[in-house]
């Protein structure tokens, strides 16, 4: 099984993801790497879902391409490249590289794109890595909803120490639900409104933690990092 690999020269890809017609494109900003381009929503879900989890240090668009001969299929680009950051046990995990297609594209074009995955696994025997198939259904898996949720309050600053005290009571209360941690934390009914914003940004930093997987609500369990 012969082919060669085009590696890309930056984290922007082999081509230009932004200039395709085709599909709904942008940039998703990710913690620690910057800007990482998408084509399509379930790229643009993948890449939501992964940079809640704060696991990564490198992610790649279109990282390589692949050329090879195989009837009338000839070439291959996978969807991104990801490395990983130390777990709390300082393991490194191997790098992935990732292809993101609908079941039902996978279904209907297996056999035109099965030559060029076969390569792609082969590459990563290669070269250390891990070659994975995500779908819809490990993309957009119900805690997809909460990442969404979450993610409209990244951006929150805190102006005024307001996380300060939201974490000094949650590491006292341990356990709670965001309606009583906030009523623990401020008298005013006022701070509290402004508090709600800060809060979810303390769950995003992950310095309050939550079951990602069901609905948050302001009665939804909350715990202490103190208490894992």
């Amino acid at each position: 099984m012969t082919f060669t690999v085009i590696d890309a020269t930056s984290r922007n890809g082999v081509r230009n993801v932004i200039s395709n017609q085709r599909f709904i494109t942008g940039y998703v900003s990710m913690a620690g790497i910057g800007l990482v381009p998408y084509e399509g929503p379930m790229e643009r879900d993948f890449l939501e879902a992964a940079d809640f989890a704060r696991k990564l240090s490198y992610v790649g668009a279109q990282p390589l391409r692949l050329k090879f001969k195989e009837g009338k299929h000839n070439r291959y680009t996978p969807d991104f490249l990801c490395r990983f950051k130390p777990d709390k046990h300082n393991r490194i995990f191997s790098p992935v590289l990732y292809e993101i297609k609908p079941r039902a594209d996978l279904r209907k074009k297996w056999g035109e794109l099965r030559p060029g995955f076969q390569r792609a696994a082969l590459l990563c025997r290669q070269r250390g890595w891990r070659f994975r198939i995500a779908t819809e259904r490990i993309i957009r898996a119900p805690r997809l909803k909460q990442f969404k949720f979450l993610r409209g309050f990244i951006d929150y600053v805190d102006h005024d120490c307001i996380g300060e005290t939201l974490v000094r009571v949650m590491n006292e209360l341990k356990i709670s639900t965001p309606a009583k941690l906030l009523a623990a934390s401020f008298s005013d009914p006022d701070r509290r409104l402004e508090a709600v914003g800060i809060l979810w940004k303390l769950v995003i930093d992950g310095k309050i933690r939550i079951d990602i997987h069901k609905p948050l609500t302001m009665a939804s369990p909350i715990w202490s990092l103190l208490n894992v």
